[in-house]
């Protein structure tokens, strides 16, 4: 994986543009490499997107179940 550090901030390296000192789309105001920082942004939007339509898939069924079944909900 690429390796960036996210948890600390480095000063010394704020603002450099891109491709300077090995960060291929340079650092925020604080030192954080901006591929870094999208990169894992991407794993939770990825991971919430996810998430998301397993809990929507699960409900849907649920409720199809349960109005497709004879004598129960609507059919009454």
């Amino acid at each position: 994986m690429y390796p960036t550090e996210q948890v600390s901030t480095n000063l010394m390296a704020s603002n450099l543009t891109p491709g300077e000192q090995g960060h291929v789309l340079g650092t925020d105001g604080l030192g954080y490499d901006v591929l870094g920082r999208l990169m894992v942004a991407g794993q939770t939007s990825i991971l919430v997107g996810l998430a998301a339509g397993v809990l929507a898939t699960v409900i849907g069924t649920l409720w199809g179940s349960i109005a497709a079944t004879p004598g129960a909900g609507w059919t009454r």
